[in-house]
């Protein structure tokens, strides 16, 4: 039997902290380790975690450094063959890894990504994610987000996980590492799921989806009540203007990064009208967003850096890529 080490990465999402633990203790197949790291939470996270949780290894960070960070201290200490990556709005069935671990792919030469199926928690006939896909603006589509479950997706490839639950290969994770980090830390939260699984395409691993690992998941299981607008949060009007500025800033790193040219060309006339519309809604009508724009700009140099290390070890031409989009 493989071993993994389970990761949940946590920030102010003390009302589900709890039950995202237990869920992974009560796994029928065991982890390795389990390691909780906590971004400098001000909710009552420190105290279920010294209070219900100080057998496990937790790592405590002085300050909230995303998503990206968090998850690199995370992955410095583990040890299993496999990490099950997961934020702590998400809570696992029981048999979420054993069925992970029951797949044919699982083990497999080049299999280094697993995603599983997130149903939204609260009304679990929805689905959250069953694999991530590209969209036609090249932007992360999460498949059959908002529709029924009516188990209309089959095991099988997908480009990536989504970022909130995903099973990693080490290896992988390990031969995807640039400036000795896996994630970007760059990128702080937003679009590192992306970033991932476009290093991993273009460096020959391999995703899949597993129907049977099924978990339920909260978005924006951190962001305060208080802070969430009348519009949806994940819609990108009602988010925190922080993250909305973090959306218009990774969104550009990841393309220029990231992206072969090729795939930027094929879909150049959809990508010319996103951006003009875009951009055309960020300066009429949330122009402190736009912020990010200057951002990237800043931070250009750094990705335009690891484009040229990237784009030297890729395995497949960028041509490849064009069946993930939906």
């Amino acid at each position: 039997m493989r071993t993994y080490s389970a990761v949940i990465i946590n920030f102010n999402c003390a009302r589900l902290l709890e039950a995202c633990i237990k869920s992974v203790v009560e796994q029928t197949v065991k982890p390795l380790e389990i390691i909780i790291v906590d971004s400098a939470s001000t909710d009552e996270s420190a105290v279920i975690l010294k209070e219900h949780f100080s057998g496990l290894k937790l790592v405590l960070l002085p300050e909230n450094r995303g998503f990206t960070a968090a998850a690199n201290a995370g992955l410095a200490v583990c040890a299993g063959e496999y990490i099950l990556l997961l934020n702590s709005d998400v809570i696992l069935d029981r048999l979420n890894v054993e069925n992970i671990m029951r797949d044919g792919n699982f083990g497999a030469e080049g299999a280094g990504i697993f995603s599983g199926k997130l149903l939204k928690l609260g009304d679990e006939t929805l689905l959250d994610s069953t694999g991530q896909f590209l969209s036609k603006a090249l932007k992360p589509k999460e498949r059959g987000y908002c529709r029924r479950d009516e188990n209309r997706y089959q095991a099988g490839p997908v480009f990536t996980a989504c970022g909130a639950a995903g099973m990693y290969s080490n290896l992988m994770l390990n031969d995807l590492k640039e400036e000795g980090n896996v994630f970007d830390e760059s990128l702080f939260m937003y679009y590192e799921d992306l970033d991932l699984g476009m290093r991993a395409n273009l460096l020959g691993w391999k995703a899949f989806f597993v129907p049977g690992a099924v978990a339920k998941h909260e978005r924006g299981g951190s962001v305060k009540k208080e802070e969430r607008s009348l519009a949806r949060w994940y819609a990108f009007p009602g988010k925190p203007l922080g993250l909305r500025r973090a959306l218009v800033r990774n969104r550009y790193l990841v393309l220029l990064k990231d992206f072969p040219l090729q795939l930027l060309l094929i879909n150049f006339p959809v990508l010319l009208v996103y951006e003009l519309a875009f951009l055309g809604y960020l300066f009429f009508f949330d122009i402190k967003a736009s912020y990010g724009i200057i951002e990237a700009f800043k931070g250009a140099g750094s990705a335009l850096a690891k484009r040229r290390l990237l784009m030297k070890r890729k395995k497949i031409s960028g041509w490849e890529l064009f069946k993930w989009i939906l």
